[in-house]
């Protein structure tokens, strides 16, 4: 009895031992923070501006007095109000509006993001599927921060600011800076001063590499999420067991561990977890050695760095040619002799059970390193990819995960030996999937030499040769899955099972498919649109009678003044795969309307230029990529901007606005006295996004609704047509706002009614956008100083106010209110 006892007990310690390791490169980006003692707080304060809403908050910290150059935890309490009307306050790792703190004093850094519990996370469909992080009620996050090494002695006084936004149902509100005031007593460190400017400038450079990367997709949908990459990760695990240097062991190592458990006190199925134990330790561990050896700016510089991409190219190369069967990866002799030397002792006798736990972890060890030869390639796409994420603990987490799943038959089987009977045994099947998986591992090596060859400008993989050996990789598979070709380690009278015809039908179709696609105009699925270089990429050099895109803005400017053509301006980067997107699914489509532009692309990521190209881009309005402007001809007055979208209707309506604005020459903000929205720079241009294609028939692109985004501009055609003007109060990041414009505005009997009115949409949201500040005073002072969003308004062209209506609305209700103020 007590023999089993010992080996339940075991099976259970080392199985939660094994979960943990696979989740400690995870936890270690996410330290946990002690609790504070709340000796020093500020009071409650109103968290909104909105006098209905009677959310608060609160900052706590532990003591009075701190020493230069000493951490601290401010712990900030919430109570989001949840009656009589229930609202939410979005959590940090919200993909739309994350909550965020900021110090109001040098002297007190704030370290990292907040800590906290996660709350209610959704997906949002109304947000192209970005997850929402919703909190209730009462919430407590804690925010590390640090006194500052050459702060001055003496009384301190500061504010810690919150940002975020805060909604119900129906309508949400931006948190805007709040602040709370609290007091400290600082001790001044002579030792902490002088080493302060040499911690300073390692923070700077630290933060400088975090930013690297942070233009591609600022405003689209993340490119590899973290759950997807993780799965990624498990599957990569499960393909390593398929090859011939693992599967065999399967079977040789539980019959191992069940010969061992017959005279020894501790079961199979604790061998099992130990040796898996070891596998994941040394998966991790290689993960995280291979990323603090190339240190942290490694994964922000990966994605666009051309050397790592050709390093990691060539080397994709060399693992295929191995999966082929040209040479066999060793692994150095010293390293599997020492391994040997360790794991191969034994004994009894007291400190045996020890000895064998030790060995039996090492013996998991040296399975992962003597199958060097043959996961080595999977072990460098988890890496590759993992690094692309920008985020370093990424690779050591992604390594723990393969793994696991690399682990998992050595467990399954321990407890259940029977199932050994039903493993196919060893054979040329698994030179195929070895094959196989070579020309998988080409295909991803020309992803890498395309980036640095768009990083480098040397226009060699092109579209169509990018597609053109995609398509040849996969006929090459087709051929050898059909057993057409012969590889080193084929056997020549091998025959050809149903599996590898149908594998070869798939692969073989892929590339007519990969062919069709370099002879049409109609755009690729998103899933090779994010591979392949640009179509535009070198043809301006081989194609004539095509939009010609000139990639310097001097001589934009000289050829728009010349021939008298409003300006269109497309900042956007080598690497990014969201611009990609758009010139892809949407630019063929409105060729016939850029044909009116003199038409720019500048590179924000690469070339002389870019960071000329990247501060122009953020003096007109955006930091992220892609971006779209329309300007006159004279190179200075904005018109009309946009950001990721892909809507073709909505895009049309946007490069029609802007024309139609050139043509009557009013720029992005006429001077006017009749507003405070007017006297701000022409803000919002992110007027492409406003309201969805009409659903009742009508043509999206024949511009019977025009929206502004100048509400002095829609007064002055008020008074010329005698219509009143609707105002849309809204948000770049409000859910209900979305919803509204989604679903109730193309509605037929909705779009009738907008006929009557001057439109204007004013979003109020986004601080980037010159103007917002104005927006915002402009929406306090008609909606009782709140800003709460989505408000609809109507005035007549003098700017006196008919009426409004706030929140998300019933169809019935919102045509209703269309039609009573319409006069």
């Amino acid at each position: 009895m007590l023999r089993t006892v010992f080996s339940s007990s075991f099976s259970r310690g080392a199985l939660l031992a094994l979960l943990a390791l696979a989740t400690l490169p995870g936890a270690a980006a996410q330290q946990p923070i002690f609790g504070v003692d709340p000796t020093v707080e500020s009071g409650w304060t109103k968290l909104l501006r909105n006098p209905e809403v009677s959310s608060t908050f609160r900052v706590r910290a532990a003591k009075t007095s701190y020493r230069a150059g000493e951490e601290l935890i401010l712990e900030v309490d919430f109570r989001i109000q949840q009656a009589p009307v229930e609202w939410y306050l979005e959590g940090v790792h919200s993909e739309n509006v994350p909550l965020r703190f900021e110090s109001s004093t040098d002297s007190i850094e704030l370290l990292g993001l907040a800590e906290g519990p996660q709350g209610k996370v959704v997906p949002d469909p109304l947000l192209d599927g970005k997850k929402v992080e919703k909190h209730f009620g009462e919430v407590t996050f804690r925010q590390k921060a640090r006194v500052r090494g050459d702060a001055a002695g003496g009384k301190l006084d500061f504010e810690i600011k919150v940002r975020g936004q805060s909604c119900k149902e129906g309508s949400c509100d931006m948190i805007r800076g709040v602040g709370h005031a609290l007091a400290f007593e600082i001790t001044a460190d002579a030792a902490a001063a002088a080493a302060e400017p040499a911690r300073r400038a390692a923070a700077s450079q630290a933060q400088a590499a975090e930013s690297t990367s942070a233009t591609d997709g600022a405003a689209a949908p993340v490119e590899t999420g973290f759950f997807s990459f993780l799965v990624f990760c498990f599957l990569g695990g499960l393909a390593m067991l398929l090859l011939p240097c693992i599967w065999p062991m399967i079977p040789i190592t539980v019959s191992y561990f069940t010969k061992q458990s017959e005279n020894r006190r501790g079961g199979a199925t604790s061998l099992a977890l130990i040796y898996g134990f070891g596998i994941v330790a040394t998966y991790a561990l290689i993960g995280l050695v291979t990323t603090v050896w190339l240190g942290p700016k490694a994964a922000q510089d990966f994605a666009t760095h051309p050397i790592l991409n050709l390093a990691i190219g060539v080397l994709f190369v060399v693992f295929a040619l191995s999966f082929f069967g040209m040479f066999e990866l060793q692994v150095p002799a010293f390293l599997q002799e020492r391994l040997n030397k360790v794991t191969g002792g034994g004994g009894g006798g007291r400190g045996a059970g020890k000895g064998r736990i030790v060995g039996t972890v090492l013996l998991g060890a040296m399975f992962t390193v003597t199958s060097f030869a043959c996961s080595a390639p999977v072990m460098a796409s988890i890496w590759a990819i993992g690094f692309s994420t920008g985020i370093a603990w990424m690779v050591p987490l992604g390594m723990a995960v393969a793994a696991v799943a690399v682990s998992l038959p050595f467990v399954i089987l321990a407890l259940f030996p029977a199932l050994m009977k039903a493993m196919p045994r060893s054979g040329g099947w698994m030179n195929t999937v070895k094959a196989f998986l070579g020309f998988v591992e080409l295909a991803a090596a020309l992803k890498f030499f395309s980036n640095a060859d768009l990083k480098w400008d040397w226009q060699v993989l092109t579209w169509p040769v990018f597609m053109a050996m995609w398509a040849a990789i996969a006929f090459g598979t087709t051929l050898y899955l059909f057993g057409l070709i012969k590889l080193y380690h084929d056997d020549p009278s091998g025959q050809v099972g149903a599996p590898r015809m149908t594998f070869g039908l798939v692969t073989g179709t892929f590339g007519l498919y990969l062919l069709m696609g370099m002879f049409t105009a109609e755009p690729m699925p998103d899933f090779v649109t994010s591979f392949v270089p640009p179509k535009y990429y070198g043809r301006p050099h081989a194609v004539e009678g095509e939009l010609e895109w000139i990639e310097s803005w001097d001589e934009v400017q000289r050829v728009a003044a010349a021939e008298g053509k409003p300006i269109f301006l497309d900042f956007t980067g080598v690497n990014c795969t969201n611009c990609r997107l758009v010139e892809e699914s949407v630019f063929p489509h409105v060729e016939k309307e850029l044909g009116n532009f003199v038409l720019g692309r500048l590179f924000t990521d690469a070339g002389a230029k870019q960071d000329e190209y990247d501060a122009m881009k953020v003096a007109l309005g955006s930091y992220g990529l892609p971006y779209y402007v329309i300007l006159a001809p004279d190179g200075k007055t904005k018109l009309a901007s946009s950001e990721y979208e892909r809507s073709v209707p909505v895009y049309r309506r946007f490069l029609e606005r802007g024309l139609e604005a050139a043509r009557s020459g009013k720029g992005a903000a006429p001077q006017a006295e009749k507003s405070p929205v007017s006297q701000a720079p022409q803000a919002n241009e992110t007027a492409p996004r406003e309201v969805p294609p009409p659903t009742h028939g009508e043509s999206a692109a024949s511009g019977e609704l025009v929206w502004y985004d100048d509400l002095a501009q829609a007064r002055e055609v008020a008074q010329r047509t005698g219509k009143r003007v609707f105002l849309d109060f809204t948000g770049n990041y409000c859910i209900p706002c979305k919803a509204m414009e989604k679903k109730v505005f193309p509605e037929a009997a909705v779009q009738e009614q907008f006929q009557r009115y001057v439109l204007v949409k004013l979003i109020t949201d986004d601080v980037k956008v010159p103007g917002s500040q104005a927006k915002q005073d402009y929406l306090r002072s008609i909606n009782g100083g709140s800003e709460q969003v989505p408000v609809y308004a109507v005035e007549d062209a003098s700017g006196k106010l008919i009426e409004k209506l706030g929140g998300k609305q019933d169809l019935q209700v919102f045509v209703d209110f269309l039609k009573r103020s319409a006069g």
